[in-house]
């Protein structure tokens, strides 16, 4: 390995998905490399060790066009300056797989951080969704040709795009599942009956299920959302809140409802961690991993009625998720590969 790393982060927060993603893919390498690195944000840069990152209270979170989509492109460039200064580059977030020409600017040997995407299963109501239908496929194609031309090593946060590389060589998919903990803690005092992470986006899906929620809300049973702000339906919002927080929350309740485009998102793995009832919808079916958790339960988010019925029923035997239902040794199979993985990762 190179002595010196420059690391590009474009959110490094612990209040954002990409941030926590960030700091957790980040924390990965504390034992591989304990040299001094840099790692730049839009603020500023940041010189510390990865051993030291997770006391690292930087709190940078703004949710914009140019933050997204303009922004990244200057991590190229300053990928480019430290690669030619002798660094070794690794480059963090944005990095969704449709976002070819990324893959395709970035200096030789650069390694990358966990490469996002989902495949759209909603109706198309505007150009964004006929783009992630029609266009994004292709740019999802685009993608895989290069990376498989300029790259070594490739990991995925989850394993939602992997028919776009049918050989499956030197990939790893499903880094997600690498940060479940084998230990279920359980908060006997419970304030909410169901937590729900809100993103207002055209992959979500959401409105079926605010519908759900709604009901419930309307039959006195507490829904907590957490991430964006939802109008006219009068949850209980708790908006942006640090990571630590979330997990708090997470703690307080009885059910989570995961996203309708990605089975196992972060918001997930920690209501996972805490020994959750997680719902989800069942067209996300296929996209299961070998990971067998009786705490995940699909549920056909088209039907309110069935929807409501089996979450009441849920809520009325609070059920308690028992140590010898996880299944640890999926986990520790997938962990071991993980740490293999990673050991020439960086170089």
């Amino acid at each position: 390995m190179k002595k010196k790393l420059f690391v590009w982060a474009s959110d490094i927060s612990d209040i954002s998905g990409e941030g926590v993603l960030c700091r957790s893919f980040l924390y990965s390498f504390k034992d591989l490399y304990k040299q001094i690195i840099t790692i730049k944000t839009f603020e500023n840069f940041l010189n510390l060790k990865l051993k030291n990152l997770k006391k690292t209270k930087k709190v940078f979170f703004k949710n914009s066009i140019y933050h997204k989509y303009i922004g990244p492109f200057f991590g190229v460039f300053y990928s480019w300056k430290y690669y030619l200064n002798d660094y070794k580059v690794l480059y963090v977030n944005y990095l969704p797989l449709w976002n070819f020409l990324i893959f395709l600017l970035l200096p030789p040997k650069t390694s990358l951080g966990p490469i996002t995407g989902a495949n759209y299963f909603g109706k198309i109501n505007g150009l964004s969704q006929f783009i992630r239908v029609y266009i994004f496929p292709i740019l999802f194609f685009i993608s895989s040709i290069i990376i498989r031309l300029r790259y070594k090593k490739i990991i995925f946060s989850t394993s939602l795009l992997k028919k776009y590389f049918p050989d499956k060589k030197n990939i790893f998919f499903n880094f997600v599942l690498t940060l479940i903990k084998q230990n279920h803690y359980q908060n006997r005092r419970k304030k909410y009956d169901v937590i729900y992470y809100y993103r207002k986006h055209p992959t979500k899906n959401n409105l079926k299920l605010l519908n759900i929620l709604q009901i419930l809300k309307n039959k006195n049973y507490k829904i907590c959302i957490v991430g964006d702000k939802i109008k006219n339906y009068n949850f209980i919002e708790k908006g942006y809140v640090t990571k630590q927080n979330i997990i708090k929350l997470i703690n307080q309740s009885n059910i989570a409802i995961g996203s309708s485009e990605n089975l196992y998102n972060l918001f997930v793995i920690e209501a996972i961690n805490s020994g959750l009832h997680v719902i989800y919808d069942r067209k996300l079916t296929n996209y299961k991993s070998n990971l067998k958790l009786k705490q995940m339960i699909s549920l056909n988010f088209n039907s309110k009625k069935d929807s409501i019925k089996k979450i009441e029923n849920i809520l009325k035997k609070k059920n308690k998720i028992k140590l010898k239902d996880f299944d640890k040794k999926f986990l520790e199979k997938l962990q071991n590969k993980f740490s293999k993985f990673l050991k020439d990762y960086l170089i």
